[in-house]
């Protein structure tokens, strides 16, 4: 990356985002941008302009709309392309306009897309105070946080639950047959099923929650938290035998390697001294095609192009003469055999007005 773009787009976070770190910056994206002349550097400024001021827009339709949701789960990428997906270099505006984007805001909070599963909170009841016996010790349930619909659809929300994730990438087919993967619909239509999904499982969650904690079934507990502990362990187990078993095929890579090496040492000694025999070849035929090459400038225009498609044809005989005894060579590996016949072409191209080095090899 050039050193004057580097400080360029340096600026421009200090000056519009300060907030980002160094090595969260896009550095690749914007010097792409900037070298491949898509964006100069007023255009550039110019869309961290946009996007800046953009982020100030959604955030404050955030904390008027939807304060509830914190800084890290607020969907600022997915606005600001709908802000911005116009012609940065022309002026032409994105799909919604900020007065649209609002609009699009309070429709959501009407139909409760977000407000009606992070405020489902069920009714509590304070538990019964059980009578003391010998055999029922006293309890007393306590309430939290797990035992709130609310709680556990944020948690879940935030997570990488898979089955969230399924319901939303269910929907994102249904939209993206139709080419509408980004407009508000489909927004509206996945927040609807994400939140939708997670009331499925934070509902029977917190019931379950509540179960535990409010009626006192503590032996519940103690074997759910056993059963658990016993998962890690065998989790754990499984890790390490893996990690031997990974060790181990390391260690008979490596005895492999030191066998293949051995056993191949006097092979490869004979191709190395093959080789070299052939390079001395390839270079006095070099010389001798270069000296034939220049003996062309002393002759007449029509008899220089007569003798050049003499020379052409010649070359191309000797190409292929050259490429037919390669591949018949012992003790020598595909690859190798290759890169002889490409320095043979590439040779042969310099030597020549015809390009040798599409010609397809072995």
């Amino acid at each position: 990356m050039a050193t004057d773009n580097t400080a360029f787009i340096d600026s421009m976070y200090d000056k519009y985002f300060p907030g980002v770190a160094k090595d969260q910056r896009d550095y690749a994206y914007w010097n792409k941008d900037l070298t491949t002349g898509n964006q100069n550097t007023s255009q550039v400024e110019k869309s961290f302009n946009t996007i800046s001021t953009n982020r100030g827009i959604v955030g404050s339709l955030y904390d008027k709309y939807f304060p509830e949701v914190p800084e890290g789960e607020r969907k600022y990428d997915y606005w600001n392309k709908d802000l911005t997906t116009g012609d940065p270099n022309t002026g032409q505006i994105g799909n919604q306009t900020p007065a649209q984007v609002e609009n699009s805001f309070v429709d959501l909070r009407n139909k409760g897309l977000v407000s009606t599963a992070l405020n489902n909170k069920p009714t509590t009841v304070a538990p019964p105070t059980p009578t003391a016996s010998p055999t029922t010790p006293s309890t007393q349930g306590k309430v939290t946080d797990q035992m709130l619909v609310e709680k556990r659809v944020q948690d879940l929300l935030r997570s990488d639950n898979p089955y969230i994730r399924a319901a939303e990438d269910r929907v994102r087919e249904q939209f993206a047959g139709r080419g509408m993967v980004n407009s508000t619909q489909y927004a509206e239509a996945a927040e609807r099923a994400r939140i939708e999904a997670a009331l499925q499982i934070a509902q029977p969650d917190a019931e379950t929650y509540s179960k535990f904690g409010l009626t006192g079934y503590e032996a519940e507990l103690t074997d759910w938290l056993d059963n658990r502990s016993n998962d890690r362990t065998l989790q754990r187990d499984a890790i390490q035998q893996q990690y031997l078993l990974q060790t181990k095929n390391a260690d008979l890579a490596n005895e492999l390697t030191i066998l293949t090496v051995a056993n191949d040492y006097d092979e490869k000694q004979a191709v190395a001294a093959h080789q070299r025999s052939l390079d001395y070849f390839i270079q006095s035929s070099g010389i001798e095609l270069t000296n034939k090459k220049d003996l062309l400038t002393f002759t007449d225009a029509i008899d220089a192009a007569a003798e050049e498609r003499n020379w052409n044809y010649s070359t191309k005989q000797w190409v292929q003469n050259s490429i037919m005894t390669i591949e018949t060579l012992p003790n020598m590996t595909t690859v190798d055999k290759t890169n002889l016949i490409d320095r043979v072409l590439n040779l042969a191209t310099v030597t020549s007005s015809y390009d040798f080095t599409g010609i397809p090899v072995i």
